[in-house]
């Protein structure tokens, strides 16, 4: 029973975090590459340099800055690729953004002018690339926000592209709605997410059964561009996985005590 007391406690304190189901567990490698598109961010409130600065401050405050979790995001110069009228998978299917390489740039590509960006990261085995894009459209609601929460917009983004998805806990900066979002620090659940993505040493034993169980394969988050809801039943499914994983361990010692 103290075993599986652990592993309810470690799954209330993990599973709210998501993770993006089309890629796994992310990057395989724990230093990874941004660079900035040559495009014109000028539809978002800013010049690509200044947005260069923005994605640098956005990884630098929030990704960064998590002790736990070995990830460094090394935001480069301004590259020549123009992702102007493109895609998500455009870019990510051109092969024009290199491997264990983020892609951040502005276009005017979005449908809505609410939603303020979008992240896609795509893999094949161990190699993963990532597109961030910034709504820069006539109406965008980009140029709105303080710089502040410009910041954390990208940095949001910047989470899909490492590989989180959403969650559904509102104090947290990749909670699914950033409609008006004015969270400007990353929460618990950010950083577990993160650190289960990027961790310093091996997961211990309830990470390793986590998927297993089918707990983190549950999350439906397919567009990660901040459109969606976050899905429900994740919890009651999850726990339900947990609860049977102990009932066989309990179940297990008990026959050793009869036989």
């Amino acid at each position: 029973m103290r075993i599986l007391f652990f592993t309810l406690v470690f799954t209330f304190s993990l599973f709210a975090s998501t993770l993006n189901p089309n890629t796994g567990r992310g990057f395989a490698k724990n230093e990874i590459d941004v660079l900035v598109s040559l495009t014109d961010c000028t539809g978002a409130g800013f010049s690509t340099e200044t947005f260069r600065d923005l994605v640098e401050d956005a990884a630098d405050d929030y990704w960064n800055a998590v002790p736990t979790a070995d990830l460094k995001l090394n935001v480069k110069g301004i590259t020549n690729i123009d992702i102007t009228g493109q895609s998500h998978s455009d870019i990510l299917n051109s092969g024009l953004v290199a491997n264990n390489t983020i892609l951040a740039g502005c276009n005017e590509t979005f449908s809505s002018s609410t939603t303020l960006g979008g992240a896609v990261m795509k893999c094949n085995g161990d190699n993963c690339q990532a597109v961030l894009i910034i709504n820069a459209g006539s109406e965008s609601a980009m140029p709105d926000q303080d710089r502040n929460t410009q910041i954390a917009v990208i940095a949001h983004e910047l989470g899909h592209a490492i590989g989180l998805g959403h969650t559904e806990i509102s104090h947290n900066l990749m909670y699914y709605s950033v409609s008006g979002k004015t969270q400007t620090w990353l929460g618990q659940d950010d950083i577990d997410g993160v650190t289960y993505l990027y961790p310093y040493d091996e997961p211990a034993l309830g990470c390793d059964f986590l998927p297993i169980l089918g707990a983190m394969g549950t999350i439906q988050d397919n567009s990660n561009d901040d459109n969606d809801n976050f899905p429900g039943g994740f919890m009651a499914s999850a726990l339900f996985g947990v609860l049977l994983a102990g009932l066989a361990f309990n179940s297990r010692k008990l026959f050793k005590l009869f036989v």
